[in-house]
């Protein structure tokens, strides 16, 4: 009888959870694996969508890609190194190189976009050359400058959260707001979600409305909406393809998770979409702990999409919190930019329950998007800002990190340094110092300005209880 007992609770309890599985499942079905249909289309055999990505050698390698057609043709580059004249003005070299590209064709779930990239090697550090792309199809070639970072002056770069948007209008009014601050940049980096879909219409788009921004050297993580859903999720085949990020990455993330070096840092892309299963969490933490701990750079900064700590309160992520978290701490990250929320955050302690800790890593999360979302108010966050797109100018020294955050029409609204003395690059990163953090905020105003709530009772609440929060941030902080 005993026996009969025991196993009628247990056949109850499998029921009670398989029950309970099926009902998330049946809620969660279409968020998890369903996929929009992408509409049909024909790529034209004119070049689009430039691209420039740094190798892994920042100041001394690149890779230029470029779309066009449908059929593998011959397709090349056309190098030449600028320099200037007496008065200051760019004038040609005469050491112009042909290139031959290699060509990819990639299908996808709506059409067939062939690529063509040409990687240029050994170039000279602080240099500019100009590159002009054709196929032997291709009507028309374009061209860019490509600037080369220096080794031994200070690098600038700009940080950009999730872009994400549905109308090339909108997003061409935020791009003409950085366009000045672009040219003082040597690179942009993204933190994933380019594109609302994993569709050509979107990655028209985006190419559209950010041409600028892929022109010069791009940097990117790739986030959750440019993966195709399903029991096993991958990334678009066109991020690869036409991004060209350098092959050290664990080999499960070729171009997704890799990192890309400087004299001054080291920047690790991380693959926060592909951590759920066993092996792809092994591969990647494997390969983290390796390229952390043989980093020899004074400082490292680490991105991905997914933040270690959300900023939205309906959000967690434990494998972030308690899988990539501990090596972040434990090789005295410095700085780790991050997106998915659509909101704008910075804590050093993302423990909220803890004692305040002011001490590297710096966690960041930052949008550039006109989706919005409602951020919590976590004692976590010293920073937080909503409701409104952020953009980020980071400048790094040999001795300093310089962050300062802007809402994308200028208004600062967060600014802190990172600060360590010569590191010896013989010395462990497990031994090594913390930076000293430095917040340089002040008096600057935090932008909490969400309101797309709707107009049901439950969201007039909602918007009510949203409000006397920020009045209750404001008050604490007075």
């Amino acid at each position: 009888m005993k026996l009969n007992k025991v196993r009628t609770k247990n056949l109850v309890g499998t029921l009670i959870v398989v029950s309970l599985l099926g009902i998330i499942l049946g809620l969660r079905w279409k968020t998890w694996f369903s996929n929009l249909p992408e509409l049909l289309y024909t790529t034209p055999d004119s070049i689009t969508r430039l691209t420039v990505v740094p190798g892994q050698r920042m100041c001394r390698d690149v890779t230029i890609t470029w779309r066009a057609g449908v059929k593998l043709v011959d397709g090349w580059a056309d190098v030449t190194r600028l320099t200037k004249d007496s008065l200051n003005r760019i004038v040609y070299l005469t050491d112009k190189k042909r290139y031959k590209a290699k060509k990819q064709l990639v299908p996808s779930r709506g059409g067939i976009d062939v690529y063509y990239h040409v990687a240029l090697k050994d170039l000279q550090p602080g240099g500019n050359y100009k590159v002009v792309v054709h196929t032997k199809s291709a009507s028309n070639s374009d061209s860019t400058i490509v600037h080369m970072p220096n080794e031994d002056k200070p690098l600038n770069f700009l940080y950009l959260g999730d872009i994400q948007d549905i109308s090339d209008r909108i997003a061409k009014e935020r791009m003409n707001y950085i366009k000045p601050i672009l040219k003082e940049m040597d690179f942009t980096l993204q933190i994933g979600d380019l594109i609302e879909r994993p569709m050509n219409t979107y990655w028209n788009l985006v190419y559209n409305s950010c041409g600028e921004l892929f022109k010069k050297q791009f940097i990117a993580t790739p986030g959750n909406h440019e993966v195709i859903k399903g029991l096993i999720k991958r990334i678009d085949p066109r991020w690869r393809a036409q991004f060209n990020f350098p092959i050290n990455g664990p080999i499960s993330q070729l171009g997704l998770s890799y990192y890309v070096d400087h004299p001054y840092c080291r920047f690790i892309s991380i693959n926060s979409n592909n951590v759920d299963l066993p092996w792809q969490l092994y591969d990647q933490l494997k390969w983290l702990e390796q390229t952390l701990k043989s980093a020899t750079q004074p400082f490292i900064i680490v991105f991905m999409h997914h933040a270690v700590k959300p900023v939205r309160s309906t959000r967690t992520h434990p494998i972030m919190f308690h899988m990539i978290r501990p090596l972040l701490e434990k090789y005295h990250v410095d700085l780790v930019l991050q997106g998915h929320d659509h909101s704008y955050a910075r804590t050093t302690h993302p423990d909220e329950d803890k004692k305040v800790d002011f001490t590297p890593p710096v966690y960041v999360i930052s949008t550039f998007s006109s989706k919005c979302y409602e951020n919590g108010f976590s004692r976590a966050f010293d920073r937080m800002g909503s409701g409104i797109a952020f953009y980020s100018k980071i400048k790094i020294t040999k001795t300093k990190i310089q962050y300062e955050a802007f809402t994308f029409d200028g208004k600062p609204t967060d600014r802190f340094a990172l600060v360590r003395e010569d590191r010896d690059p013989k010395l462990s990163r497990t031994n090594a110092k913390d930076a000293l953090f430095i917040d340089q905020t002040g008096n600057l105003p935090e932008y909490l300005l969400f309101n797309q709530f709707g107009n049901s009772k439950k969201a007039r609440e909602r918007r009510e209880a949203y409000k006397e929060a920020v009045k209750k941030r404001y008050s604490q902080r007075n």
